[in-house]
């Protein structure tokens, strides 16, 4: 078996990823005319040692949680939830977000088209914050300010525990506005991940 593999996404395609397996293998063994990214769990010691022994930066974090009603610390609604289905003036709002958001560590390089067809097509909106959700996952979250989106995403998470026993997301340190939706829970079952570029 190998140690590692690599791959390439033609969305996100200034660098290659890479999957290590084992740490047991000499990074200037790669030749690739690219980057090379990855992702490590932040209690993999072994791994952290080895990728900055290997001349890798760690460039980003990412929070990932799986909850229940019980994991959140506010339970009163805010604010009343609508619903819309793929609505063209959020989808470009949250393209234009999730450029922004991507920039620094691998920029988008898919065509607008292709996004709208990556994101989820249902949105649970007030006023001007909204967030595209599938099922229990909310996938993207769009916020005007901290204040107004607080109040909106405890009113969002109330309304999908109505349907669903557990709620997911993910969310990058670089993302402020995700993070309020984060900070809506007690943290003890957040499990984080550490992307590296070298």
């Amino acid at each position: 078996m190998m140690n590692y593999k690599i791959r390439f996404n033609e969305l996100h395609n200034s660098n290659a990823y890479i999957d290590i397996f084992q740490y047991d293998f000499n990074i200037k063994e790669i030749n690739i005319n690219k980057p090379l990214q990855t992702l490590i769990n932040r209690n993999d010691k072994n791994g952290e040692t080895f990728l900055k022994n290997a001349g890798f930066k760690k460039v980003r974090t990412t929070y990932t949680l799986i909850a229940t009603i019980n994991d959140l610390e506010m339970k009163e609604s805010k604010c009343i939830i609508s619903k819309t289905h793929n609505d063209e003036i959020r989808n470009k709002k949250m393209y234009t977000r999730y450029i922004e958001l991507h920039e620094k560590v691998n920029p988008y390089s898919g065509s607008e088209e292709s996004f709208y067809k990556l994101i989820p097509k249902d949105i649970y909106y007030f006023k001007h914050d909204f967030a595209f959700v599938e099922d229990n996952e909310i996938a993207y979250v769009y916020g005007e300010n901290a204040l107004s989106f607080q109040k909106f995403a405890i009113s969002l998470v109330l309304e999908l525990f109505k349907t669903h026993d557990e709620i997911t997301f993910e969310v990058d340190d670089n993302d402020e506005i995700g993070l309020i939706l984060l900070d809506l829970f007690n943290q003890n079952k957040l499990v984080v991940y550490d992307t590296y570029v070298k």
